[in-house]
């Protein structure tokens, strides 16, 4: 045999083992190497954590604000029964706080606790809002200070939806009592380019010295875009005097709007 069929037939072997070896290489790449994804338990890819920062919808923890608490109170309801507010900031301009574990801790006048309530909550982004708990048994004793902390800092994930986009008007405040128990009604007009499912209203009622002196909340089934329906607030007893103003307050779960507008 010459050497130029040698070699041909070398050259054919060595094509026939370069696209052998690439189908395989081909085939089994994917066993060996993986793409990177948010749910692979690595920080790999543009990640800035574990699965967590870059594109993935999970944020890190270090890339984050713990929530503000601004103030917490406690209001009676009855003279056994008070309700619990606090008001906190998310500081994250695109983080939304999804189960946010929280207590409410209420002390008498000797600083000795004399109810504790657990919960969860989510965090909007960007914003202030209300944490609200009814019906906390207190007895005959009364409390004079109110704790409310988070136990557990929020999972937190990038924000779908802008607030700008949610646009909820609130107009024709009107407010009065039947035999010494004031009752406030308002209107809300879903103005949004989108549907608004379930969400809760708050009143939060001011005195002369800027101190929340009632705080109180109804909910509302859902808005059509352009649809309004009235809100309305009661309590069992007066506020006193030195009521400076009321603050309309709906509060929606911003992770629920994609839900409700697919």
């Amino acid at each position: 045999m010459s050497i130029w069929s040698l070699k041909r037939q070398f050259t054919y072997a060595s094509l026939f083992f370069v696209v052998v070896f690439g189908l395989l290489a081909i085939i089994l790449k994917p066993l060996y190497i993986k793409t990177p994804t948010c749910f692979d338990q690595k920080k790999n890819g543009d990640e800035s954590g574990i699965d967590c920062g870059g594109s993935c919808m999970l944020m890190c923890v270090s890339d984050t604000i713990p929530p503000l608490v601004l103030w917490a109170r406690a209001y009676p309801a009855t003279e056994a029964i008070w309700n619990a507010a606090a008001y906190i900031e998310n500081q994250n301009s695109s983080s939304y706080g999804f189960n946010a574990s929280y207590e409410f801790r209420l002390y008498d006048k000797d600083n000795l606790l004399i109810a504790k309530t657990e919960g969860q909550t989510f965090v909007n982004p960007n914003g202030r809002q209300t944490i609200f708990y009814p019906g906390i048994e207190v007895g005959n004793r009364i409390p004079v200070r109110t704790v409310f902390t988070f136990t557990e800092q929020p999972t937190w994930y990038k924000s779908v939806f802008k607030m700008s986009e949610l646009k909820l008007t609130v107009s024709d405040i009107r407010k009065g009592d039947i035999n010494g128990k004031p009752y406030i009604t308002t209107m809300i007009k879903n103005n949004s380019e989108m549907v608004i499912p379930k969400f809760d209203v708050f009143v939060l009622v001011y005195d002369e010295n800027n101190n929340v002196r009632a705080v109180s909340k109804t909910v509302v089934d859902g808005l059509q875009k352009d649809e309004e329906t009235i809100a309305s607030f009661t309590w069992n007893s007066s506020f006193g005097d030195g009521i400076l103003r009321y603050i309309i307050e709906p509060v929606v779960d911003t992770a629920m709007l994609s839900y409700a507008n697919k």
